[in-house]
């Protein structure tokens, strides 16, 4: 499981944007915690954790082939 802690998050459909972590399983969003609502299991569950803080997370498939270019 990845964990992406601290991202902003902008949903251009919403026109919305809040700080969040992201769980990451199997290469889909399995949950989006906003901030301070992380579970401590969650994070400790977590195979990798990236810091995300001052970085933007948008819908779309190109944030995961981002993440998985970092990743590889």
């Amino acid at each position: 499981m990845l964990l992406i802690k601290n991202s902003r998050m902008i949903d251009p459909a919403g026109k919305t944007e809040k700080i969040a972590d992201i769980v990451v399983k199997d290469g889909k969003i399995e949950k989006i915690y906003p901030e301070g609502t992380l579970p401590e299991e969650a994070e400790q569950a977590a195979d990798q954790v990236i810091d995300a803080k001052g970085l933007v997370a948008a819908p779309g498939r190109w944030m995961f082939m981002y993440i998985s270019a970092i990743l590889d």
